[in-house]
């Protein structure tokens, strides 16, 4: 772009950033478990998690562009354990980076992207007088897209994103949760 004349870089160059609401679905696999009850068990103890997600793009042509990917994802639940109250706190992390394709419109505009990086979770638990916790880094992707749908020049309405959000730890047992995402927000044009 350095060698572009500066009134087709500014037709070119474009900068969003977004914010918003996400659901995580987790995919917790069997292999980690001894039985099918006990992966059950599990995923009903977990569930969904809520969190939120930001990130910007800068765009390299008007449908080409990177993009950079942050979100946060929480879970407290207590449950009783081999006869005990058992509170139990989860929190998970991500910073992806990667290409976003965008078909630039009036008023929708449809977006895929592949971006990957890493993801840092952490968990707490405390029964009764005993309490541990843990952390681990792995390796995190989204490969998907969605719709933003535009409300002033400057505003759009992303009205829903859905990725597919495997996340790979391969520490000692190599385990990969195929997870799915879910995110709906504002994107902010702050230049197009």
């Amino acid at each position: 772009m350095l060698f572009v004349p500066s009134a087709d870089a500014q037709k070119l160059s474009r900068f969003e950033v977004h914010g918003a609401y996400s659901l995580l679905h987790p995919n917790l696999p069997g292999s980690l478990f001894s039985n099918s009850s006990e992966v059950q068990q599990a995923r009903d103890i977990l569930g969904n998690l809520s969190g939120w997600n930001g990130g910007a793009a800068v765009g390299i042509t008007n449908s080409f562009g990177i993009a950079a990917d942050f979100s946060g994802y929480y879970k407290s639940v207590d449950i009783s354990l081999f006869g005990s109250s058992t509170h139990a706190s989860a929190r998970a992390h991500t910073f992806l980076f990667g290409p976003e394709f965008t078909k630039r419109g009036d008023r929708l505009e449809p977006f895929g992207h592949g971006l990957f990086g890493v993801g840092h979770g952490s968990a707490k638990a405390t029964s009764g007088t005993e309490s541990g916790e843990g952390s681990k880094n792995a390796f995190t992707a989204a490969i998907g897209g969605g719709l933003d749908v535009k409300v002033h020049p400057t505003i759009a309405i992303r009205v829903g994103q859905l990725d597919n959000f495997p996340v790979h730890n391969s520490e000692s047992k190599s385990v990969t949760f195929n997870n799915f995402r879910f995110v709906t927000g504002v994107v902010f044009y702050l230049s197009r």
